[in-house]
């Protein structure tokens, strides 16, 4: 039976390997390149392989953001993919490893629950180099500077009060935005639609 050491540096070898496929592949391409993640796809090769027009599962709401969001950036010669297309055998590991790439523009996390985007925020975000990186896209509700209520304080002081009503997720948002930016508000598809392509373009103009 194989020690764990063993086990660790056949861990570390394949990664590394893994990597370096990677980045020669990317490589030779020229253009953005761009991580979508999100919920996961029910049926992974039939939801890639096939439409979604005729999907009607109720579980396929935000997969089927995550294809339109893909096929948006596709439209602009991005290079948008979705992690299960990578065929990971351990995607918890290697996923953060692929992200560490300088090769990587951009990851967009997409979720309607705030908890998946605020788990993978709580992963990712204290990864140095995956970080800059991330580009998360919440509910309105659950951004930490918007305020439905739009409440007005005569002291600017009692602004601050506002924070202790946020919740623990919300209070994630706003530390990463603090620190790196880029969470961004939506209240529709069309509207987080409209956002991505923006800022994906403006990110490819400016990096081309």
């Amino acid at each position: 039976m194989m020690e764990n050491n063993q086990i660790d540096e056949k861990i570390k070898s394949y990664i590394k390997s893994l990597k370096r496929r990677f980045t020669e592949k990317l490589q030779k391409e020229n253009d953005i390149k761009i991580f979508i993640l999100g919920s996961g796809f029910p049926d992974i090769r039939k939801c890639l392989e096939q439409s979604c027009e005729s999907c009607d599962n109720e579980k396929c709401v935000e997969p089927k953001r995550r294809k339109k969001v893909r096929d948006a950036l596709r439209c602009l010669n991005i290079i948008s993919i979705f992690p299960e297309e990578c065929s990971l055998l351990h995607p918890v590991i290697e996923q953060e490893s692929i992200f560490e790439n300088e090769d990587v523009d951009q990851i967009i996390i997409l979720s309607e629950d705030p908890r998946g985007s605020a788990h993978e925020l709580g992963i990712y975000s204290k990864n140095k180099l995956i970080a800059p990186k991330l580009r998360v896209f919440v509910p309105t509700e659950y951004h930490p500077l918007e305020d439905p209520s739009d409440t007005h304080f005569n002291n600017p002081l009692d602004y601050l009060s506002l924070l202790g009503d946020q919740s623990f997720m919300t209070n994630a948002y706003l530390t990463h935005l603090t620190k790196y930016g880029h969470i961004y508000a939506f209240k529709s598809e069309n509207e987080l639609l409209r956002k991505i392509i923006l800022l994906s373009h403006c990110y490819k103009t400016i990096k081309m």
